[in-house]
């Protein structure tokens, strides 16, 4: 799952910087494809019987934070609300 945020495309300087940065040999893509069914179900059963509205993209996140299988040191985020505590919980430092 690949995404980019209207303000980030409409600003090339800062797109090319992004882009460099994912193809660092740093960087590791995960194949969404085993959290996409699981993320969509958590997101409308939070939204819809929990009353926490939590999109598809940022429960994909929380799944992939919490998967023992997937390293995640950090997490850059605007909402650290909605991964306070996943992160805690998974020892992932919330940037």
């Amino acid at each position: 799952m690949k995404l980019f945020a209207p303000r980030l495309v409409r600003r090339p300087d800062r797109l090319v910087r992004f882009d460099r940065l994912l193809k660092s040999p740093r960087v590791f893509f995960v194949d969404d494809a085993d959290f996409r069914a699981d993320a969509y179900d958590l997101a409308v059963e939070s939204s819809t019987n929990l009353g926490r509205a939590i999109s598809m993209v940022d429960m994909f996140c929380r799944l992939l934070v919490d998967d023992v299988n997937t390293r995640v040191d950090a997490l850059l985020t605007t909402n650290s609300v909605d991964f306070r505590d996943v992160c805690e919980r998974n020892g992932v430092t919330i940037l």
